[in-house]
Order: C-alpha cells, then structure tokens, then sequence
C-alpha cells in the first residue's frame, strides 16, 4: 500500500515534468515570452506542490512520506528565485487555508515558505544543475527535521519521522533528478532537430520548408507592411562546370562560401534562404524602392570579387544572375513574387549572365499586368 502510494506521488511528479517539458518544446504554444513560460511553470509547480501535499503517504502514525519540497526544487532547477517564491507562496496559502492557524498548520506553512526562500537563493548562486540539486534536497532535509522538532513534542518521535522523511525524500528526489535530466536533453535534442529541419546543412540559410514559411507568414500579413516587398532569386553562373572540374567538395565550399557573402550583404530583417542546389533567394520587406537595384547589385559585385580558396589552395572567381521582382510593382499576386523573380533570373541567364534583371509590370490588351524585363543593370 505504501509503495503504491508513493508511486502515485511519483506519476505526479512525472506528469507536471512532461507537461512544462511539452510547453517549451511547443512550437505553436502561446507561450511566446519567457516569463510566460515562467509563470506557468511556477503555477503548475505550486498546483504540483498542492497534490503533493494532499497525497502524502502514511508510513506509520507519527511518520509520513511527504514530497511536497520536490516542486520547490524543480522551480529553483528551471525558473531561479522568483518563481521558485512564487511556487512556495501558492503551496503555503493553500496549506494554511487547509490545516487552519493552528501550531502545525503555521509551522509547516512558514516552513514552506523557508524553503522556498533557501531552495531560490540557492538557484541564484548555484548555476550548475547537479550542484544545485546536491545542495538544494539536504537543504528540503534539514527544514523537515526543525519542522519535526518543533510540532513534534517527542524527540524521538521526531527524530524518526525525519530519517523516515529524508529517506524517502533522497529516493524519490534522485529519480525525480534522472527524469528531469532526461527530459532537459530531449527538449535540446528537440530544438536541434527541429533547428537542423528548417536550417541548409551546408550554408546554414533557411532551408527550402524554412522559406516556404516564412513566405506564407508575409503573405497572410501584407496589411503590416507600408512599403513593397522584394525577392531577389539568385543563381550560380556555370556551377556544374565548377563541380565537374574541381569536385563536389570544392563546390560545397563556393556554396558555404556564397551564403555568408549573401548573409553580410544583406540586413539582419531580410530572410536569406538557400532553395535548392546552386539558387538562393532574398526577401526583404523594408527596403525602399530606389535601394533595391543597389542591394542587388552590391551582392552580384560581392560575388563577382570575391576569391574562392578551394582544398588545394586554388583560387576561383564565380559571377551570379539575379532576378529582381517586387510587390506590388511586378505582381499583383504576393503568391506570383518567386515566380517573377525566377523568371528574371533566367533572363539574366539568356542574354549573358553575370548581371541583374528587374522584373516590372506591362498592361496586357486585357489590361491585366503581365511581366516583362529590363536587363540594363549589368556588369560593364
């Protein structure tokens, strides 16, 4: 009966660790801040310590099994001193309310209340988690034997019921540790993968999905823009030759080596993104309209004077075509952007690479907006 018990207390614990754990690997969760994180953390650890309190395990008439200060250790392990307050007080209020202001119900209320201060002044100063944790349930283990000491009127008895207490405690706080554990190293797995899913392994850009997304985000939201928005699709002149003649691995390196000259030619706000093979693209949904063809251009020239140091210490220079088509200016669609732009670039392609097209509308006889191109920016 014991041992189901405490199992019970157990299976709470794991629940309120895999349901903080679940929200921060949430990607849709509207825990968007941090201390919205944080507060519902804290609640649920104080609910946590609540439960904890109503289902403490009978192991004799004067000894009990309580995990209530596991809650304020896993508050001082994740969320620092404030929270870790935050968790104690909502357990204290709810233990005076329900043992009334009597000699044990003030005790083991303020009791609560001093390791929650302990246990949150501990995660203030210790940042390792194991340490913190090391430190923190002897810290839980010595405000349980002076709670004992003082409502218990026997000694002995309360000597007891301490060892029962900080036995059970150390067992239970162990696992609950390795779980927690667990759970922190699959949350990083998590953000890993899910990083690595959105991200070029090669370049480090957004990958094709990451750009598909943030696109459809622009698109749901052209209210919030004043200005016009801007796709620059960018292709590698000639990049199979530089993979035939000096190898794959050499063109991974002008790849790697491209996305960086795209990432420092552009601004932080524009979405860089590598869509497939030797084609790059850039959004940018605050650029003025007289800078477009100054960004564009600034990156062809980038490229084109860039020097390319392969394995073997040889140097190569590459050039780039660039399609250029804007919002509203090209297209009336949003949904149309990529396709104008690419369509630009093989234009840039078709009448001699190495250079920049600008997309721009023409009235159709049905007067709907066709797009044609203007090829005069290109390299002199």
């Amino acid at each position: 009966m014991i041992i189901n018990q405490v199992l019970i207390n157990i299976c709470f614990i794991i629940v309120c660790i895999s349901l903080s754990t679940q929200a921060s690997m949430s990607k849709t969760s509207v825990l968007n801040t941090s201390m919205r994180f944080c507060l519902l953390s804290s609640v649920l650890n104080g609910l946590l310590g609540i439960v904890l309190i109503m289902n403490r395990v009978t192991v004799t008439t004067d000894a009990f099994l309580d995990f209530r200060y596991i809650a304020l250790v896993l508050s001082a392990s994740n969320l620092g001193l404030i929270w870790t307050l935050l968790t104690g007080v909502i357990m204290a209020v709810y233990h005076l309310v329900h043992e009334g202001m009597n000699l044990t119900g003030v005790v083991e209320t303020l009791a609560i209340l001093v390791a929650a201060a302990g246990c949150g002044l501990l995660a203030r100063t210790v940042k390792i988690k194991w340490k913190l944790w090391l430190a923190a349930v002897p810290w839980c283990i010595v405000v349980v034997l002076l709670t004992q000491l003082l409502i218990q009127r026997n000694d002995d008895v309360a000597l007891s019921g301490s060892v029962i207490q900080a036995g059970g405690f150390i067992v239970v706080a162990r696992l609950v540790y390795f779980y927690v554990n667990f759970m922190s190293e699959l949350n990083v797995h998590y953000h890993s993968y899910r990083e690595d899913s959105l991200k070029d392994h090669r370049t480090g850009l957004n990958n094709v999905r990451q750009f598909d997304e943030r696109f459809k985000q622009i698109a749901s939201r052209l209210a919030e823009f004043d200005g016009i928005i801007t796709m620059l699709f960018i292709d590698i002149d000639f990049f199979k030759r530089i993979n035939d003649r000096y190898g794959h691995q050499n063109g991974d390196i002008v790849l790697e080596e491209l996305g960086k000259i795209l990432i420092s030619s552009c601004s932080h706000r524009d979405i860089v993104s590598r869509n497939g093979g030797e084609e790059f693209s850039v959004v940018m949904t605050d650029c003025p309209r007289d800078k477009i063809m100054t960004v564009a251009e600034r990156i062809r020239t980038a490229v084109e004077n860039y020097s390319f140091r392969l394995y073997e210490r040889q140097i190569i220079h590459i050039t780039v075509s660039i399609g250029v088509a804007t919002y509203p200016d090209s297209v009336r669609d949003i949904n149309k952007l990529l396709e104008a732009a690419d369509a630009a670039m093989y234009e840039a392609k078709r009448s001699g690479r190495n250079k920049v097209v600008l997309a721009k509308p023409q009235q159709s006889a049905l007067g709907k907006p066709q797009v044609n191109y203007d090829w005069s920016v290109e390299n002199s």
